[in-house]
C-alpha cells in the first residue's frame, strides 16, 4: 500500500472517532439539560401550592448530595427551606443535615427519618408524624410542633429553643439533655 493510501486511511478513522466523541458528548449533554430542567421544575413545585411526590423529594435531595467537580470530596447540604411538603410520606427516610428551615411539612409522615442535623427552624411540623424518628442535633427553634407526634423520637443534643411542647405527644422521646420523656 502507498503511503498516501495508508495516510488517507488513518485521517478518516480519526475523523470518524472524532465525529463519534461529538456525538456522545452531544447526548451527554443534552441529558444533563434536561435533568436539570426536570430538578428546576421540582424545585419550583416544592415553593409552590401543589403536593409533590415523595419520589421527586427524594430525587431532589440525591441531585444536592452529589459531589462536585472540582471539590468532589465534599458534600453540599440539600435545600429545602420554604418547601411545601404538607402531607408528604418520607418515612424511613435519609434526611440528614438538609436545611428545612421555613419549610411546611404540616401533617407530613417522617416516621423512622433519619433528620440527625437537619435544620428545621421556623419550619412548620403541626400535625406530622415522627415517630421513631432520629433529630440528633436537630435545629428545632422556634419551629411550630403543635400536635405532632414523637413518640420515641430521638432528640438527643436537638435545639428545643422557643418551642411549645405542651400538645405535642413525646411519650418515650428521649429530651435533649439524655432524659426520657414519661
Amino acid at each position: 500500500m502507498s503511503e498516501t493510501l495508508i495516510g488517507v486511511i488513518i485521517g478518516g478513522t480519526f475523523g470518524l472517532l472524532g465525529a463519534l466523541l461529538s456525538q456522545v458528548i452531544t447526548s451527554w449533554r443534552e441529558v444533563q439539560k434536561m435533568e436539570h430542567e426536570r430538578l428546576k421544575e421540582i424545585r419550583r413545585l416544592l415553593v409552590g401550592e401543589k403536593i409533590i411526590q415523595s419520589s421527586e423529594v427524594m430525587d431532589l435531595i440525591r441531585s444536592q448530595r452529589k459531589r462536585k467537580w472540582p471539590i468532589f470530596w465534599e458534600i453540599k447540604q440539600p435545600d429545602l427551606s420554604k418547601a411545601c411538603l404538607e402531607k408528604v410520606d418520607l418515612r424511613k427516610q435519609n434526611l440528614q443535615c438538609i436545611n428545612f428551615h421555613r419549610a411546611d411539612l404540616s401533617t407530613a409522615d417522617l416516621g423512622e427519618a433519619n433528620m440527625r442535623g437537619s435544620d428545621f427552624s421556623h419550619a412548620k411540623l403541626s400535625g406530622a408524624y415522627l415517630g421513631k424518628a432520629i433529630l440528633q442535633k436537630a435545629d428545632l427553634s422556634w419551629c411550630d410542633l403543635s400536635n405532632a407526634n414523637l413518640n420515641n423520637a430521638d432528640l438527643r443534643n436537638s435545639n428545643l429553643t422557643g418551642i411549645d411542647l405542651s400538645s405535642t405527644i413525646l411519650t418515650g422521646a428521649i429530651m435533649p439533655d439524655g432524659s426520657i420523656h414519661e
